[in-house]
């Protein structure tokens, strides 16, 4: 079995696709409850495959969009107070970023 992420162009779709049987609940992930609103707040990197190292951004927080992909400059501060964002790294780690210079330091690709 190959292991991989869904295509950065549909990625919100094909996870939403695998797992039809929650319903509108699969939704509830995909949204900050501090953020505007809308459908999802994260957004893929597309540098990042099932291979990268442990420690590349895989999925990080931004405006409202769907099937969102991009890489550092479409990170957003603006859905917390106080300010920052999330991202969760190629192992699973999720760190909330607070300052650009935290956000330089990640890996991106």
């Amino acid at each position: 079995m190959q292991k991989a992420y869904p295509g950065a162009r549909k990625w919100c779709d094909a996870i939403v696709l695998a797992y039809s049987g929650f319903g509108k609940g699969i939704l509830v992930p995909f949204t900050c409850p501090n953020g505007p609103k809308g459908k999802c707040h994260y957004a893929m990197n597309p540098e990042c495959t099932y291979d990268s190292p442990a420690d590349m951004v895989l999925l990080f927080e931004t405006k409202v969009g769907w099937n969102r992909r991009a890489g550092p400059k479409l990170f957003t501060f603006d859905n917390h107070d106080p300010k920052g964002g999330l991202v969760l790294l190629n192992d699973g780690t999720v760190k909330f970023i607070r300052t650009e210079e935290e956000l330089k330091q990640l890996r991106w690709k």
